[in-house]
């Protein structure tokens, strides 16, 4: 009997240790400037306010400019997106935002590189981790991922630190959170990033997770992918919040070698019925090619600051219209032959 006590409490003091060092390599090397570090710090601000949330990947964090769209829609919202989040991350994000704010209305983006990717590298599961704020949430999230490469990187951040000798980043980031604790200038706020790059018109290297195959429809998207945007559906359903699902426009250029996109409009056109959300897809914006034109990206499918705006100042314009659909054709095929 001592000797399992004895165990219990040296296993205790290990996972102490363990737990002490984890902390203070994440206090000198976690920087100061990562959007999640401020994301979380000014929702913890915000808790009890929030009733908007714009959800994704960069895509997303890039896009929805909740100050702009506050101003015009009257709303308080928050942008949830970080790099290539997955939507079981998306999915624990929002639980966790909604059980601490009354949020009535969440815009969700659609991508193709979210829906298409069998298996999602690593450090997509973790941008959504670290954008949690309670351990509650991040404890069910990693439960629910099941991946013991991905509980490695999240419990342990000292498996994120690429070099252990940059004395700079580890002087300017305990300076900034131990004393000085000023919002760093690449952080707008309320979860927005924004981009000073012009896109060049030159495309990236194409790959099978940016081209819809329009006749595999959706049968080609993730089974993980899938479920989690069912369950999304379900518990914005179960909570009374308005759903819609967006389609971010991007360069004509990835436009053009992204598939079937009639195809892809159809499937989540019927999805958006069937879940009693709303789908606006900027692919078919009527104005597409005059306003998203390449100096509003920062490469061929992420919009600058100047696009942000641009794309939320029209959100904000489909959101009060009427007749929303009156800002989009019913297909590329109408899209272009109005050219």
């Amino acid at each position: 009997m001592h000797s399992i006590k004895r165990v219990a409490v040296r296993v205790v003091l290990v996972l102490l240790m363990v737990v002490g060092l984890q902390a203070l390599v994440r206090l000198c090397y976690e920087k100061w400037s990562a959007q999640t570090v401020q994301s979380k710090l000014e929702r913890k601000q915000l808790k009890g306010t929030i009733d908007t949330l714009y959800c994704g990947t960069s895509l997303t964090y890039y896009g929805f400019d909740p100050e702009l769209l506050d101003e015009e829609l009257g709303t308080s919202s928050f942008n949830l997106g970080t790099s290539a989040q997955p939507y079981i991350g998306t999915y624990y994000l929002i639980r966790e935002t909604v059980e601490a704010n009354p949020v009535k209305q969440i815009y969700l983006t659609i991508s193709l590189p979210q829906l298409l990717r069998d298996e999602p590298g690593t450090a997509s599961y973790v941008s959504a981790f670290e954008n949690m704020c309670s351990w509650k949430w991040k404890l069910a999230y990693l439960a629910a991922v099941g991946k013991e490469e991905v509980w490695t990187a999240c419990l342990l951040y000292s498996t994120q630190v690429e070099s252990y000798l940059a004395w700079n980043t580890v002087t300017s980031n305990l300076v900034n959170k131990l004393f000085i604790r000023q919002v760093p200038e690449s952080y707008v706020g309320r979860g927005l990033r924004t981009s000073e790059a012009v896109f060049d018109g030159q495309k990236k290297k194409n790959n099978r997770n940016n081209i819809w195959d329009g006749e595999a429809g959706l049968e080609q998207v993730s089974s993980e992918a899938m479920c989690y945007l069912e369950k999304i559906a379900d518990f914005c359903r179960e909570e009374g919040i308005a759903l819609t699902l967006v389609a971010l426009p991007h360069s004509q250029v990835y436009t053009q070698q992204a598939g079937d996109l009639d195809d892809f409009h159809t499937v989540f056109s019927e999805k958006a019925q069937e879940w009693g959300a709303k789908f606006y897809d900027f692919n078919l914006y009527k104005d597409r090619l005059t306003v998203f034109t390449d100096d509003k990206f920062a490469d061929d499918h992420h919009l600058n600051v100047a696009g942000g705006k641009t794309f939320s100042q029209i959100l904000a314009q489909v959101v009060m219209s009427d007749d929303p659909q009156e800002y989009f054709y019913e297909s590329m095929v109408q899209f272009h032959s109005q050219e």
